[in-house]
């Protein structure tokens, strides 16, 4: 390797994700000419940061924050040193350090997160909380996904709509099709009325056969 790829190397901390971090390429580069010491340092400090990412991805994954980017992305969790072969493991260590410099890969940076959105809406008027927050989102995601054009107005009537009435609209989005959704967010409180006529513990086909769907 040449001298100027060791300096640029900082061989020292390389689990140290808070910086500035080398590029796909250049940990490429860094791996194809590093000795067997430096292969190994690089392969254990990927194991360590892997430990890390993992017991991080479990914490989003028993949290409000299941449905998220940082989680779905990387919810299986981040290979094993094992089944990595050297040809991917730059890419492989570089994608463990860019989620764990994110703010968002803990509970604690989501919940930053979601207080300053939360903050942001009100500010131009928005009746959005805690509580209704992560529904909300849930269905704005939903809506993007699907390329659907309703305000997030609406969707925050539906969300609240829902909680009122103890029913969990974000575990059953996936059984609702994009049609039964722009009915109920056209008709929130219509859509959420049709559970009172139910057990206390409603499943999303009862009553989408309720509502005709």
């Amino acid at each position: 390797m040449a001298s100027g790829n060791r300096k640029s190397f900082d061989w020292e901390n390389l689990a140290d994700y808070s910086g500035d971090r080398p590029s796909v390429q250049a940990l490429e580069s860094v791996i194809e000419n590093a000795s067997r010491a430096q292969l190994a340092s690089i392969r254990h400090t990927y194991s360590e940061m892997r430990s890390i990412a993992n017991k991080r991805l479990g914490r989003l994954g028993k949290s409000e924050f299941r449905e998220s980017a940082a989680y779905q992305q990387h919810r299986g969790g981040f290979q094993k040193l094992a089944d990595i072969p050297k040809a991917d493991l730059a890419k492989a260590f570089y994608d463990v350090q860019k989620f764990l410099a994110a703010k968002t890969s803990t509970v604690s940076g989501q919940r930053e997160r979601r207080d300053k959105i939360i903050a942001a809406w009100r500010a131009q008027g928005l009746d959005i909380n805690r509580k209704n927050f992560s529904t909300v989102m849930d269905i704005m995601h939903r809506l993007r996904d699907q390329k659907q054009v309703y305000g997030s107005d609406a969707a925050i009537e539906l969300a609240d709509a829902a909680l009122s009435r103890g029913y969990n609209l974000s575990d059953n989005l996936d059984k609702i099709t994009d049609e039964q959704l722009a009915s109920m967010l056209e008709n929130p409180e219509e859509s959420m009325d049709a559970m009172t006529d139910m057990s206390d513990a409603p499943e999303t086909e009862d009553i989408l056969d309720l509502l005709g769907w």
